[in-house]
């Protein structure tokens, strides 16, 4: 995200967003005031997230930030870790799956021993004072219902002293391949600062319901090349 071009259009994109979710909240029946409130972007507390300070302005600004993780030996490493380990074994391989929502608590104990040992200096080199929450595969199974909609992740820390992100390390190639969306992840920018709410998963109900379309007007796209990294704060908006 260091080009001139990306950037304007990043930040028309965050501009575009923050207005059209406050005129949609100054609509908002008299039903949900407090949620139309937090609709406003709000100012933020300094927490320093990467160990870049490029990255971490990109991640400040944005709610996200493209950083270089693996090298080729690593990349392959973690190609023959996956091809070692297998999909978790109750995976029914038809859509979108995460390993760690697996039964299996062997096979997901076996995935974070295995993934930290190789890898985990990689994600102590990028980020500073954390922890590692929990690791997993996901995996995107071909056909239509690999597509995942726009969400905030949950809240796993108190966001008012720290900061949740998710590094997200692509095996393949994401983007526009011959033709085909492989997989990549877009954002809405700027929207990590649209609420401050507790968050929580809601299989009923949408995170976004009633901005749909702002969400897909003013999400954008961020290719990456296998072995690049997405880091990106847990309150983004963000889909595939």
């Amino acid at each position: 995200m260091t080009g001139s071009r990306t950037q304007g259009a990043l930040r028309r994109s965050v501009r575009r967003a923050s207005q059209a979710l406050a005129r949609r909240a100054a609509r908002a029946t008299t039903t949900a005031p407090a949620t139309a409130a937090h609709l406003v972007p709000r100012p933020e507390p300094e927490r320093v997230t990467l160990s870049d300070p490029a990255k971490q302005a990109d991640l400040e600004r944005y709610g996200f930030a493209v950083v270089d993780a693996f090298d080729e030996a690593q990349l392959e490493l973690a190609r023959e870790l996956y091809a070692e380990i297998g999909p978790a074994p109750d995976d029914p391989q038809l859509a979108l799956n995460w390993s760690f929502h697996s039964r299996s608590a062997e096979y997901k104990r076996e995935v974070k021993a295995k993934m930290l040992a190789a890898f985990g200096d990689v994600v102590d080199r990028m980020l500073v004072d954390h922890e590692v929450y929990l690791t997993t595969f996901i995996t995107k199974w071909p056909g239509p219902n690999s597509g995942f909609a726009p969400h905030q992740d949950p809240s796993l820390v108190d966001e008012r002293r720290f900061r949740g992100v998710t590094v997200w390390i692509p095996l393949h190639d994401t983007g526009p391949v011959d033709g085909v969306d492989n997989g990549m992840l877009r954002f809405v920018p700027g929207s990590h600062r649209f609420s401050s709410a507790l968050r929580v998963t809601d299989v009923d109900r949408s995170q976004v319901a009633g901005h749909e379309d702002a969400v897909l007007r003013h999400g954008v796209g961020m290719p990456t090349t296998a072995g690049q990294a997405l880091v990106f704060d847990n309150r983004v908006i963000h889909y595939s």
